[in-house]
């Protein structure tokens, strides 16, 4: 090469992750460069080979030397399923035919020999009675067990996210590419069929630790279940300890329950929230549940199938399943849910149809139908027949009454609003009659009472005569519970325009000779 790289043909184009030739032959051979394949940018879906023979991804729009390879020879395979399928018991033929670019032919062939295999034993079919105060009954068992005849174990597939670390009696190591705390780090290693690593000697230990570079990471060791008994995520027995001096201390006062590698090849116990790199142990001989929910969980009614898948050395997989039957349960009382407490007048109904019913949603069943009663119980009762109504439902099973549940609803029926008014008159002003008064008339206005009839009364009627000067009217309102209301306006009646009043002298006795003049 004249550049320090150039393209070859393997890509993930298709499928993110899923790296394949361009001429669809499978991938069975690798040569990844450490912390490869990445994809930072998510663009990077192609293959360069480097000048030291290693492997890495780039963007798809960079511009490379490429390496050409233009077949002399065509090779078809003419017998027996592809590579990479997995082979039957017995024995097997594969052939192929070769053509050179002069037309010349030749036949080639092999067989694939089967022997022994693989096979998964689950447990056996199980019934369950319904457990009491549970909607379904607890069970456990143990994995199932796997037997195969192949004792390989090549290396493991490149996994996103992860440096292949290596093959170590029987399991693949990853080292993730990110940090994370314990419990996540526990969670990606399950998802991936395998388990933070479980260190069962001297020199399983020492093979990773050389690998750690500089830094510590998680391995599946803790003690949260019980404080300083520590314990592997698998439950293999703590047969190998290489602690550091003076640990595990548990930081002296915090809960550091969780076990982590240096690169000596020693341990600390940390807090489980701390971000470290993680150690993932994939077996070659794996047991993983694809179905069901996990060992512990209750059941509920019903049949539930459990499904696992074992995969060996060989690429050979088997599965097989197992059912948890629970019986129908009576043990716990149908649910019930309590209609809206209800506002109403003092005389209204308190019949069910009027107020609301109670409603359940659990079915008729082997319990026997739901039934819905109720009792009520008066707990306040006052004036104008009103009264709160305490109403307790109750739901049970017609076949076994003892099992029940209640709700309540509160029933006010009780007046306690005054009554509305619309079209209260506005204020009048009104000029007076040659008689200084006048009368005056207007629109009533009108009473509205949620529960019934309204008494009216009122100092004035419309068409009454009012004087000179302001006089308020007030209307006055009462419902049938003494709830009052009242709406007033003024009447004022302008200055009245008399004639002035005038005061004679006494009558006047004088001589005949007098002046009649007022002076």
């Amino acid at each position: 090469m004249q550049l320090p790289d150039a393209f070859i043909g393997l890509n993930d184009l298709a499928v993110e992750g899923q790296f394949q030739w361009a001429n669809n032959q499978p991938l069975g051979y690798f040569n990844w460069a450490i912390g490869q394949p990445g994809n930072p940018t998510g663009n990077e879906d192609v293959v360069v080979i480097q000048d030291n023979s290693t492997w890495k991804t780039v963007d798809k729009q960079a511009y490379k030397e490429c390496i050409i390879e233009i077949p002399c020879l065509d090779i078809v395979q003419i017998k027996g399923p592809p590579s990479g399928s997995v082979f039957p018991l017995g024995e097997t033929e594969i052939k192929y035919k070769i053509t050179d670019d002069c037309g010349n032919t030749a036949y080639c062939s092999f067989k694939v020999i089967v022997s022994g295999g693989i096979s998964l034993e689950c447990p056996d079919d199980v019934t369950l009675d319904c457990e009491p105060g549970k909607d379904g009954a607890t069970y456990t068992w143990s994995a199932p067990t796997l037997w195969s005849c192949c004792d390989d174990c090549p290396d493991g597939d490149p996994i996103a996210g992860f440096i292949y670390m290596g093959e170590y009696q029987g399991s693949h190591y990853y080292c993730s590419q990110q940090k994370y705390d314990w419990w996540t780090s526990q969670a990606i290693s399950s998802s991936h069929g395998g388990h933070l690593v479980v260190m069962n000697s001297l020199g399983e230990n020492q093979f990773l630790a050389t690998m750690l570079l500089g830094t510590i990471a998680w391995i599946g060791l803790t003690d949260e279940q019980v404080e300083g008994q520590f314990g592997w995520v698998n439950n293999d027995p703590l047969g190998f300890t290489r602690w550091v001096p003076g640990q595990p201390d548990n930081g002296g006062f915090t809960n550091e329950d969780y076990g982590a590698l240096h690169p000596d090849g020693y341990w600390s116990d940390e807090l489980g929230q701390t971000k470290l790199e993680f150690i993932m142990e994939i077996p070659c001989e794996s047991v993983i549940q694809i179905s069901g929910p996990p060992p512990g969980s209750c059941f509920p009614v019903g049949t539930t199938v459990i499904t696992y898948k074992a995969t060996d050395g060989c690429g050979e997989m088997a599965t097989c399943s197992f059912s948890v039957t629970v019986k129908d349960c009576c043990f716990l009382g149908p649910e019930i849910q309590c209609p809206d407490d209800y506002f109403g007048c003092p005389e209204t109904s308190s019949d069910p149809n009027t107020t609301g019913w109670a409603m359940s949603w659990t079915p008729d069943g082997p319990c026997g139908k739901v039934v819905i009663t109720w009792s009520d119980q008066i707990i306040s009762q006052g004036n104008c027949w009103d009264k709160v109504i305490k109403r307790t439902w109750k739901a049970a099973f017609s076949l076994y009454p003892q099992l029940y549940n209640t709700c309540i609803q509160y029933i006010y029926l009780q007046d306690k609003e005054p009554p509305m008014i619309w079209d209260c008159p506005k204020d009048v002003t009104v000029a007076p009659g040659p008689d200084c008064s006048v009368k005056v008339g207007w629109a009533a206005p009108l009473p509205m009472d949620n529960c019934g009839n309204v008494y009216t009364t009122v100092t004035h009627q419309p068409g009454s005569t009012f004087y000179e000067g302001t006089t308020t009217v007030i209307y006055t309102f009462v419902d049938g519970c003494g709830n009052k209301t009242q709406c007033s306006f003024k009447v004022t009646v302008t200055t009245c325009c008399k004639a002035p009043a005038i005061t004679c002298p006494p009558d006047y006795l004088g001589c005949p000779e007098e002046s009649a003049s007022p002076g």
